[in-house]
């Protein structure tokens, strides 16, 4: 039984944000031109691109798509986790200089909830037989957690390389 709202809801949300987020990239960095840290941005923000495949996955409800959208949402999850607990350690042990903000701290926990929420909902027996995932749920969570670390690993170089090279 497919429950196409719900899925086909999450699909538009995602074309939705990528063409609104890369707009407003592009309209910034006409107007400010494309300096070597809107260039960084463009290039390491590249990966909600992949929110487009996952989209057209879903969409379809090809099985691809579902491992297309858990593992970008492992990632996307694994990198937030990161970036925030390492920005807050910073601002804890005063090794930067900016305040702590509750607003900053309530944004970066709603986004980490929104992930996991969508990771749950994609996890549920019931929408992975719906993508025809057969794998048993340990199995699945094993190869997605592989991907995520790979895609992580793969996103890290690419930034770090950049940064490098633009300086």
């Amino acid at each position: 039984m497919k429950s196409p709202l719900i899925i086909k809801v999450i699909a538009i949300l995602q074309a939705v944000f990528v063409v609104c987020y890369f707009s407003y990239m592009l309209y910034i960095a006409v107007a400010w031109g494309f300096n070597p840290r809107i260039v960084q941005l463009l290039v390491t923000d590249s990966i909600y691109v992949f929110l487009l495949v996952s989209s057209v996955g879903i969409w379809f409800y090809k099985p691809w798509g579902w491992w297309v959208t858990i593992i970008l949402y492992g990632k996307l999850l694994l990198s937030k986790v990161i970036g925030s607990g390492s920005e807050w350690f910073l601002i804890f042990t005063g090794t930067i200089a900016e305040p702590w903000r509750w607003e900053m701290f309530a944004a970066d926990f709603f986004i980490v909830i929104l992930f996991l929420l969508l990771l749950g909902y994609f996890f549920r027996r019931t929408v992975r037989s719906e993508f025809c995932i057969k794998e048993t749920t340990r199995r699945v969570v094993v190869i997605a957690s592989m991907g995520v670390i790979l895609l992580y690993a793969l996103y890290f170089v690419i930034a770090l390389w950049l940064i490098i090279q633009m300086g």
